[in-house]
């Protein structure tokens, strides 16, 4: 998770640096996560660090994380593709 922790940290920098540069706020600027191939344990980390937004490319690898999804979100959590 540190790992996580970290490159999300470098993404973040150089979404605040682009915003800046092309005078922007950056809270005009959503940050989506790519989730396919990672497992769901994954998924919940990054949420747990704050992303709300994850994509996937192929229904079939989202049901098959869905279950292990649930399961978090019923736990309080406001993910918005999870």
């Amino acid at each position: 998770m540190i790992l996580l922790a970290e490159n999300l940290e470098r993404v973040e920098e150089a979404i605040t640096t682009a915003c800046r540069r092309a005078g922007r706020r950056r809270g005009e600027v959503e940050l989506m996560a790519v989730s396919k191939t990672y497992p769901a344990e994954t998924v919940i980390a990054a949420a747990e660090l704050g992303l709300r937004m994850f994509g996937e490319s192929r229904v079939q690898e989202f049901a098959a994380k869905s279950p292990e999804l649930e399961g978090w979100r019923a736990g309080g959590s406001n993910c918005i593709a999870c």
